[in-house]
């Protein structure tokens, strides 16, 4: 994929997957191997990340392509 300044992550697509597979948010934080917190705030501001391993560790974790997770 090609990289992408400043890379939108679909919050609502991330949420979709959370709840279709029975996640919290710490199961999620769990499986993406970050903290809680970093997790809270990746979602709750829809961040903007210029770093795509953040974007790899969420499509990992839910079992997507990571495209699927760009807005």
């Amino acid at each position: 994929m090609a990289y992408k300044k400043n890379m939108k992550i679909n919050i609502q697509k991330i949420k979709k997957e959370m709840e279709r597979n029975g996640w919290n948010y710490s199961k999620l934080a769990n499986e993406m191997k970050i903290s809680r917190s970093r997790l809270s705030l990746v979602l709750g501001a829809g961040y903007r990340w210029n770093n795509f391993k953040m974007i790899e560790r969420f499509a990992r974790a839910l079992n997507l392509d990571p495209k699927d997770l760009l807005l």
